[in-house]
């Protein structure tokens, strides 16, 4: 089935200080985002609404929830109908967040921000190898979000 498709790689997060599906959806053609209740993402694909159509490594995640991409590797956006591919869903298409894997290499990085209102953030990534043929990777991040509007604020923790 043809599908025409968006991909938002590790490097272009990075670069452009990414951190949630609205941020990602901003460079995608025909994808807008709104904020739905409690902070959620709800996302509007070719004029179709929908808040079931996010995957993580092509299983559905359709809870709804916030989804930060501390530890995305990549995110692909494929626009069209999907029920044929994925069984069910939209017609305006899906968001996959595909996670970053475990490498050879050992490395620490971090990363945070913090603006005027006290809303801070800061998050991590570790990945350690273990023999030969086995590493472990470690990401995790912390939020607290405060604005200039009244009783809007939270707390985040995240760790995969």
């Amino acid at each position: 089935v043809p599908q025409a498709a968006s991909i938002i790689t590790e490097a272009q997060i990075d670069d452009q200080a990414m951190r949630s599906i609205a941020d990602v959806l901003r460079y995608v053609p025909g994808a807008v985002i709104s904020q739905g209740e409690g902070h959620r993402d709800q996302i509007i694909l070719r004029g179709n609404n929908s808040t079931a159509d996010f995957f993580v490594d092509g299983l559905r995640d359709d809870v709804q929830y916030y989804r930060g991409l501390y530890n995305a590797e990549r995110i692909e956006v494929l626009k069209g109908p999907n029920a044929m591919i994925f069984g069910r869903g939209g017609g305006g298409g899906i968001v996959n967040r595909v996670t970053k894997r475990p490498g050879a290499n050992a490395f620490i990085s971090s990363s945070g921000s913090a603006d005027t209102y006290g809303a801070w953030y800061i998050d991590t990534d570790i990945n350690q190898p273990i023999s030969q043929s086995a590493s472990a990777r470690l990401n995790a991040v912390y939020e607290e979000f405060n604005s200039n509007r009244d009783f809007y604020d939270g707390r985040r923790l995240a760790i995969n």
